[in-house]
């Protein structure tokens, strides 16, 4: 295991041991020992580096630039929402804060390794799952080593349609044969003007690696504003809720190189299921239907999870 992996885990039990030490967290979400901290968080990161590794030498993927041949999965992507999950795990319930940047982090480095031709989105988000999957069940390892129920119980919060900030990432499959799948993270931000229904708006960036003759593939970045409503309806279980969404926007590209215009419309409608844990966090995943306009028409299906805060 890379000594760099090492002291980054060193660090965030030491992180996560002294702000518990500091905060009080939701009433009905208990406090953790730091040797159940540092069991976890060592489960997490062992099972993590032998899974991501082992699959590095045992897929033999040509990375877009060509490079060498271990694109799949993301080891950057891996390592880095691992990291966010742990973070998530251990102090969630103080700060929202903490989530939606660990998120936004691990987003930016996946993001960073599409648009710099380094990876696929596919290997992105295969890393993210792993990195997220290793840590759920380090930590529930670590449970049953140490004793203690999991840090994701909650029945503290009702999921109330109040104001919120959400940092997502998203796994969009184009349907388009000439664009591969691509990877996105998104800022958002919904308002309620009633009981079952809001405004929202959100700005998204997007890699999309483009098939071309000459260079094998060329990413596409682009960069999206939207803005339009979602609904909240609370299901019998209160602390969840679902959230239709419809929202229309433009989306300026960097693909003129690959004989798209620079401008288009786009749009987003889908749905998703809000999770609220603590009276000012939750998470949320969505399935979205998304539509472009430039230089024709590209239709896309985004899968996609969010760390919300709430105020």
């Amino acid at each position: 295991m890379p000594v760099k992996r090492i002291l980054a885990s060193a660090a965030l039990v030491a992180l996560s041991a002294i702000a518990l030490r500091c905060a009080t967290p939701c009433d009905s979400v208990p406090g953790r020992r730091p040797l159940q901290i540092a069991v976890s968080s060592v489960g997490a990161v062992a099972i993590n580096a032998g899974v991501t590794d082992l699959l590095k030498h045992s897929v033999h993927e040509l990375r877009p630039d060509r490079s060498d041949n271990s694109s799949f999965p993301s080891r950057h992507s891996s390592w880095a929402f691992a990291a966010s999950t742990m973070l998530s795990n251990e102090l969630y319930a103080y700060s929202p804060w903490w989530s939606v940047c660990a998120q936004a982090a691990a987003s930016a480095i996946a993001y960073q390794r599409v648009a710099a031709r380094k990876h696929y989105a596919s290997d992105v988000i295969a890393g993210a799952a792993i990195g997220i999957a290793s840590t759920e069940l380090g930590y529930w390892l670590g449970r049953k080593i140490t004793g203690g129920q999991s840090v994701w119980h909650s029945d503290c919060a009702v999921a109330e349609f109040d104001p919120n900030i959400s940092l997502s990432s998203r796994a969009v499959y184009n349907l388009s044969s000439d664009f591969c799948t691509a990877f996105a993270t998104a800022a958002e931000l919904r308002f309620p003007l009633a009981e079952y229904w809001g405004v929202v708006s959100s700005l998204e960036a997007m890699a999309t690696p483009v098939k071309t003759s000459a260079e094998g593939v060329r990413p596409l970045n682009t960069l999206s504003l939207q803005f339009g409503g979602a609904g909240h309806f609370i299901l019998p279980r209160r602390s969840l809720a679902i959230e239709p969404l419809l929202a229309v926007g433009i989306a300026c590209n960097t693909g003129r190189r690959l004989g798209l215009a620079r401008y288009g419309f786009c749009s987003s409608a889908g749905a998703g299921v809000q999770w609220r844990l603590t009276p000012r966090f939750g998470v949320r995943a969505d399935a979205v239907w998304k539509l472009f306009f430039a230089s024709g028409s590209h239709n896309a299906i985004s899968l996609q999870i969010a760390s919300v805060a709430f105020f």
